[in-house]
């Protein structure tokens, strides 16, 4: 492939920064859960920041073979994490919601077609209104429905380099659970899965193609004084499952962008504050159509119960 394909691909295949063409990824960020996900917080308001720092220097073609080019592609967010659980149940479970709003710092550089593009804002927010909450001896499990609302920066210049936003509503029915292996609830296995059904790309005629998520987690916790230390494996997926429709060029229409990763994560939980504190790295491996890089992601979470 010649270094001017190359380059094109790049352009073409990194998250939508510097074209209209159609975003070679899904909307929903990966690594957002990792140990613990499905567990519902307590009747009460919850904060969680996370931050994520993503960086690429690998370039998939659609059948998975490395191209050769020059670049790097640098993505940090900011997600803020505002949480609502309610006393009340509907079908069985307790009515909770959310809103991630999300900061983005982003970085693409392509020497082969002069390009340096970027750029710092709010990027796409996520909001769950509702999701049911279910607690059981040895399970917890969450059922949500959430829409992605494009609050990006995205203009009509389709030549535009300091977009932000993907430029089109997303709607994710999701659901995560975890399974505690052991009575005393130590061992553990968590998944978490959202499958995205994307809306009209501004501007464009454009319909970027569905995309399936999966993230996982396997666990252990520790107990340390009156707090736990949780260590385990963690990992992700994501698949397009449909064909990007529109006036996109063949080379995205024709292919369907995936990736996995999987590496390690630890937590520190403080259940006298309500506070957890992670971290957990995942390096990329399998991506087609698409940068393959490596997901640092660390952050914490503080719960506010309701008093009785």
């Amino acid at each position: 492939m010649s270094t001017k394909l190359a380059g094109a691909f790049l352009v073409i295949f990194i998250f939508g920064l510097a074209t209209a063409h159609g975003q070679q990824k899904g909307q929903y960020i990966l690594g957002t859960n990792g140990l613990n996900a499905g567990i519902q917080p307590g009747p009460g308001f919850s904060y969680g920041n996370q931050g994520t720092i993503y960086w690429a220097d690998r370039l998939k073609g659609p059948d998975g073979v490395a191209i050769p080019t020059i670049g790097s592609f640098d993505l940090r967010l900011d997600q803020n994490f505002f949480i609502y659980t309610s006393k009340y149940k509907f079908l069985g479970g307790t009515i909770g919601g959310f809103v991630d709003l999300v900061i983005a710092n982003a970085s693409v550089v392509a020497p082969q077609i002069g390009l340096d593009a970027g750029g710092v804002g709010i990027t796409d927010t996520f909001v769950q209104p509702i999701n049911l909450g279910y607690h059981f001896p040895r399970v917890d499990f969450t059922v949500g429905f959430g829409f992605i609302a494009p609050t990006g920066r995205y203009t009509r210049n389709p030549n535009s380099s300091d977009n932000l936003g993907s430029g089109y509503w997303g709607y994710l029915p999701n659901v995560g659970g975890t399974v505690y292996l052991t009575k005393d609830k130590a061992t553990f296995i968590s998944v978490f899965s959202a499958y995205e059904f994307h809306g009209k790309k501004r501007y464009t005629n454009i319909t970027p193609g569905q995309t399936a998520n999966f993230e996982w987690g396997f666990g252990q916790s520790l107990p340390i004084h009156k707090n736990f230390l949780q260590i385990g494996a963690v990992g992700y997926g994501q698949w397009q499952t449909s064909e990007t429709t529109g006036s996109v060029p063949s080379v995205v229409r024709n292919s369907r962008y995936a990736v996995a990763a999987i590496g390690p994560q630890a937590s520190f939980l403080v259940p006298k504050w309500n506070l957890n504190l992670f971290f957990r790295y995942q390096p990329e491996f399998a991506a087609s159509a698409r940068v393959e890089g490596s997901t640092l992601t660390f952050g914490g979470n503080i719960s506010f119960p309701v008093t009785k």
